[in-house]
């Protein structure tokens, strides 16, 4: 009986060697899945990338594979991004770069929103008179 409890131990740690190698050859780096989430799927979904569900969806695969060359590359993250929203798009991007027009998609709702919250106190301290 002791033989075939250190066979057993042995095999079941052979197969758990087994799938965690699995694991990590075929799981994506924390890096791709980090910057995954901050771009686009371009196939009309409109959902973030690492997000994606479609089970047919051809746009997935090469956007992740064009990421991860980036990385191998040795490319920061930042530069990552810009590569992807000057090839793709400014769309692509969840969160769009602050420089150039995009400025103006950071500016004008907190300068609209400064203006409201201002008139909105003019009007109350006018009506308190």
């Amino acid at each position: 009986m002791a033989i075939r409890g250190e066979t057993f131990r042995r095999s079941f740690l052979a197969v758990l060697l087994l799938a965690s190698l699995t694991f990590a050859l075929n799981g994506e780096s924390d890096r791709l899945k980090s910057l995954s989430r901050k771009v686009y799927c371009n196939c009309g979904c409109g959902d973030i990338l690492a997000e994606c569900a479609h089970a047919e969806c051809k746009t997935k695969g090469p956007l992740k594979q064009e990421i991860l060359s980036a990385v191998d590359g040795g490319m920061s993250d930042e530069r990552i991004l810009d590569l992807m929203g000057t090839k793709h798009g400014a769309a692509i991007l969840v969160v769009p770069a602050f420089r150039g027009f995009n400025t103006l998609l950071w500016i004008v709702p907190v300068t609209v929103g400064l203006i409201s919250i201002g008139a909105l106190f003019v009007t109350r301290l006018r009506r308190s008179r």
